[in-house]
């Protein structure tokens, strides 16, 4: 009953990290994408 439950928490924790992680790279993703535009903006001034 203890390790059900203890193995429900654990779970949850790594669905948290996973989320965790899928924003952070998401925000990296559009970020590396943003400096691009930028940038090829830049070029085309």
């Amino acid at each position: 009953m203890i390790k059900e439950g203890a193995q429900i928490v654990m779970g949850e924790e790594l669905n948290r990290y996973h989320m965790n992680i899928s924003i952070i790279a998401l925000s990296s993703a559009r970020a590396v994408k943003a400096q691009d535009y930028f940038l090829t903006g830049l070029d085309s001034n």
